[in-house]
Order: C-alpha cells, then structure tokens, then sequence
C-alpha cells in the first residue's frame, strides 16, 4: 500500500523544525516545536499531577491558533514588520497554519485533543497538545526558554 510521505510524522516534524530555527535566528531564544508518540494519554507526568488534560472540542480552530501563535513568535515578540517576506502576510501564516492542521488531521486522524497545562515553571513558556486516536497518541509541544 502506497503512503503519502506529506503524511509522516517526520515530514511534519520537519516542518515544525524549520519554523523553530526561524524563530531561534530571529533572537537569542530557543525554540523547540515537535510531535512525537507517546505512550498513551495517562503519561507519566499527567498520572503524577504535574499536568492537566483539558478536552478540546473545536481541535482544528485551537490548533491553528496555537500554530500562528508558536510558528511566527518572533515577529509579535520583537514587534518586527516584516510586510515584505512571505510570512509578513496575515493570509499566509493562516495558510501555513492551515496546512499543518490538515497534515496532522491526515497522519493521526485523532477522535479526541486535549491541551496538556503543566505546573507553572517561572521564565518557560510553552504548549502542548495531545492527540488521542485509535492505535496511537501524540505530543504536539511548542517550547521557549532562554
């Protein structure tokens, strides 16, 4: 059976790898954006209290939210107008954060999303989300830290 490689954990990481060193060279921040399997929903963090899961009913919407949120960050951190590149334009960070959405909706066809609220860690910022499907669950984490 043919697979589409558009629909590989990989291609996506790929993707989300490449926003985060766009960001880290845009300021002296680490980025770090990833999907990975896990386990299942009930991870080792979430059974020991550390985090919450929250449903999320509207998954689609949230995420691409959360994606222009994380994906462009370095243009609404350091209030750069960058009008003349690609991702200057309002239509285009919707856009590539509605391709991401449909290449996650596609690779882990997930029934249920929750978003993953950890204990507060002071200056680290991030989000996750995890995506609970038949056969398999996923962590789709955004991190910043200095």
């Amino acid at each position: 059976m043919y697979k589409d490689p558009m629909n590989d954990l990989s291609y996506i990481n790929g993707m989300l790898s490449v926003y985060a060193q766009f960001n880290c060279h845009s300021c002296d921040i680490g980025f770090d954006f990833q999907l990975k399997e896990i386990q299942n929903v009930n991870f080792p963090y979430a059974r020991a209290g550390k985090v919450s899961l929250t449903r999320i009913d509207n998954w689609e919407d949230h995420l691409t939210v959360t994606l222009q949120t994380w994906l462009f960050a370095f243009m609404e951190e350091f209030n750069l107008d960058l009008k003349s590149l690609y991702f200057g334009c309002e239509e285009n960070r919707q856009y590539s954060a509605k391709h991401l959405v449909e290449l996650m909706r596609e690779c882990l066809q997930p029934e249920t999303v929750y978003q993953a609220t950890g204990v507060d860690t002071g200056d680290f910022k991030y989000d996750s989300l995890v995506f609970e499907s038949d056969d398999q669950n996923y962590l789709l984490y955004f991190g910043l830290s200095d």
